[in-house]
């Protein structure tokens, strides 16, 4: 159904002023490559549409290759250099694997900045194109994306942020890190895809992902408590972690003019959006088959929230020292990138 919504939505753009291939010429291929099963969002409700309509909208000019949980070769962090060195024509990677190579987008991995993941998905492109445009130089940025921010699986019940005292918790980056830190948690820093082993081995009490991924790592046979922030009004999320869509440059630069214009087509503004509402919706979902399975989930209210954000202090104060020492105002960054979210979260609705 995700996947119908995401292919109604965007995948007419073009469709009247389709190119035509070459009658007689071979499709150009493009290899995909990226790190989560072919159950997850990604893969089935973001590459594959969009492979699919790249593919309609040149008739048969441009077709994929996708290459799951890196079946091309490599690791995780290496996603960004395989688009860039040409392994992979196209990659779709998270900047947090590779810590303080995209300084200025690491504004979007700190703590409760965005209230949904389109509201995110849609700052995190225009931050991209716009303030930290020098950061994508290397590669030809096709459109960013995240998830939805997730929530704390646990096999204690985390009511409020005391819990949290000496509970050995996965996350995903450095100011994460930080943010445990300050509230007396243990952080292990670890890819997603290992939290399942990692809690079945008792190397983790939680781990803090992805709605939608834990569905498909099957968290809910392994942990029975859940805490997130209350699906109300606008509070944020826990994190938000910028996904990059990136094509190799000279892959792009070789392309007609009209498959090019397909590629644009397909990219931008409107697809992190539309990528980060599928992203939303599949939320919920996931929480319906937790607590059909008699799992609890813990519903953090403003208040509440209001220790959270307090707490994550540190890891602002982390990341404006950080790019200060590379020649940027941390301060000025930070509040124009909230600035962002909050003009892009008063068209969004929820």
């Amino acid at each position: 159904m995700i996947k119908k919504m995401f292919t109604a939505a965007v995948g007419a753009i073009a469709l009247a002023a389709a190119p035509f291939a070459a009658e007689g010429a071979d499709p150009i291929k493009l290899r995909v490559s990226h790190f989560t099963p072919t159950g997850a969002v990604p893969h089935v409700n973001f590459m594959v549409p969009w492979c699919e309509r790249i593919k309609a909208q040149s008739q048969g000019g441009l077709e994929c290759q996708i290459y799951p949980l890196m079946q091309i070769g490599g690791t995780a962090p290496q996603l960004y250099d395989q688009a860039r060195d040409g392994i992979a024509d196209i990659a779709w990677g998270v900047g947090t694997y590779t810590p303080g190579r995209f300084p200025l987008m690491e504004v979007f991995e700190l703590p409760f900045m965005a209230p949904s993941a389109e509201v995110a998905a849609r700052a995190a492109w225009r931050f991209a194109t716009g303030r930290a445009k020098q950061e994508w130089t290397d590669v030809h940025l096709i459109t960013m994306t995240t998830p939805d921010g997730g929530a704390i699986f646990s096999r204690k019940p985390i009511r409020t942020i005391d819990d949290m005292k000496g509970n050995k918790i996965r996350v995903g980056g450095r100011y994460l890190v930080s943010m445990m830190n300050q509230i007396g948690a243990s952080p292990v820093t670890m890819n997603a895809m290992q939290s399942p082993d990692a809690l079945s081995k008792g190397v983790i009490d939680s781990t803090m992902i992805p709605w939608e991924l834990a569905k498909a790592l099957r968290l809910n046979e392994l942990v029975k408590n859940v805490a997130e922030p209350a699906q109300i009004g606008n509070l944020p999320m826990f994190y938000t972690t910028p996904q990059f869509f990136a094509m190799n440059r000279k892959k792009y630069d070789s392309l007609p003019p009209e498959l090019r214009k397909v590629i644009d087509d397909n990219g931008g503004e409107k697809v992190a959006g539309e990528i980060g509402r599928i992203w939303d919706e599949s939320a919920e979902p996931v929480r319906k088959a937790f607590r059909d399975r008699g799992n609890t989930i813990v519903e953090f209210q403003q208040a509440e929230m209001d220790r959270w954000v307090k707490a994550a202090q540190p890891a602002y104060d982390e990341w404006i020292k950080f790019v200060g020492e590379r020649g940027q105002d941390g301060k000025a960054v930070l509040e124009e990138a909230r600035a962002l979210i909050k003009e892009i979260a008063a068209t969004v609705k929820r």
